[in-house]
């Protein structure tokens, strides 16, 4: 999301193209698989032994079974992006290693390794500023080729001056592995002050160096919409084809709420795009994040303002979690929110850890929180 909600771009449902609630027609056993979903969930709470303040978490799996998650702390005037570590599952995480440090906007931090080696990747935006005026724009990328303790710089997967394009910037990469072994990183980039779109750069030797970045058009070029915050799950649809659900927040609304388009062609374009879930009038749905329920459905999390006074947004939020059945037809059923943390909770990310279980991962009052959702 970034800056998106400082924006407050309005925009009027009557000049854009209807996006309703995505379902196969006729599909009522898909509508109870999900209720089946919603009302099995149990939640507890992680044991995170953060050594600092924090805001937005993300956690990955590596290799030796350990789980690593990345975070940023924000003090005197320097933004630290801190590496924890769990050996049991997520029953506990203490302190581990350190990616980076600046003065500038060191943000947005996501951890990924890389197929059949030793390196982990953590890519975050990396902007400097003079003051509030931002003066250059970075996704960046840094290497551990030793399970996360040791950080060097890598890469740029973009990068650009932000007098080149009038301080519009780029934010929230997210990393896959693509089906031709090469690495896709996403990303949310400004055409303007209330239009944001997805781009995609891609790596072959293992994040050293990227392709120039191709613009997905997840919306309509006739349309200016502030899609961010992308997160993308590999999925096999009902019909049999293997398939790409990414989900984003977006200001169809004019506030924030979330939706989700569809790939078939490993996340080269989207289309097939539907909601996820709409927040009552004036309040907001946002930073969401996607995961497989081994066996079961898709979750989706965000952070929404839609319990507490109006004009607090993003400070004031709760993390809520919507599921899903799965993909039929290109098209989706999304039950209503599930309370994972309340007040004072927010950018949130998800992650499959396998058995029926997603780890939700947030900052709630200020430290790195999280949440274990089990579904019987």
């Amino acid at each position: 999301m970034a800056r998106s909600f400082l924006l407050g771009a309005v925009l009027l449902l009557s000049q854009l193209p209807s996006i309703v609630q995505g379902r196969a027609i006729g599909d009522h056993s898909a509508y109870a698989k999900r209720d089946i979903l919603q009302e099995h969930v149990s939640i507890t709470n992680l044991q995170i032994n953060a050594p600092t303040s924090g805001t937005y978490p993300r956690v990955t799996t590596i290799a030796d079974g350990s789980l690593l998650m990345a975070y940023t702390e924000i003090t005197g005037g320097e933004h630290i992006l801190h590496v924890l570590r769990s050996t049991d599952r997520g029953g506990s995480f203490t302190p581990y290693g350190e990616i980076a440090r600046g003065p500038g906007d060191v943000d947005n931090p996501f951890l990924h390794q890389v197929p059949g080696t030793n390196r982990i990747l953590a890519a975050f935006r990396n902007h400097d500023k003079n003051g509030n005026t931002y003066t250059q724009f970075r996704i960046t990328v840094c290497a551990s080729e030793n399970g996360g303790k040791d950080w060097k710089f890598l890469s740029q997967a973009d990068a650009f001056p932000a007098s080149s394009t009038n301080g519009l910037g780029d934010w929230e990469p997210f990393i896959r592995d693509g089906a031709d072994g090469r690495l896709q990183l996403t990303y949310s980039k400004e055409l303007a002050t209330d239009n944001q779109e997805t781009f995609r750069v891609l790596s072959s030797d293992g994040g050293a160096t990227w392709t120039t970045p191709v613009n997905l058009q997840i919306h309509s070029p006739s349309v200016h919409l502030r899609d961010g915050m992308q997160g993308i799950v590999p999925v096999r649809d009902a019909d049999g084809r293997d398939a790409l659900v990414m989900v984003m927040e977006t200001t169809r609304q004019g506030t924030f709420s979330v939706e989700y388009a569809v790939s078939y062609d490993d996340g080269a374009s989207y289309g097939n795009r539907g909601v996820v879930y709409v927040p009552p009038q004036g309040r907001n749905a946002g930073a969401p994040q996607i995961a497989t329920i081994e066996g079961k459905g898709l979750v989706t999390v965000f952070m929404t303002d839609e319990d507490s006074a109006a004009g607090q947004w993003a400070n004031i939020a709760k993390v809520k979690a919507c599921v899903s059945p799965g993909l039929n037809g290109g098209k989706m059923t999304w039950g209503g929110p599930t309370e994972v943390s309340g007040e004072n909770s927010k950018w949130n990310g998800a992650l499959d850890i396998g058995g029926g279980q997603v780890m939700v991962v947030y900052e709630h009052n200020g430290q790195p929180s999280g949440s274990i959702l089990s579904w019987s």
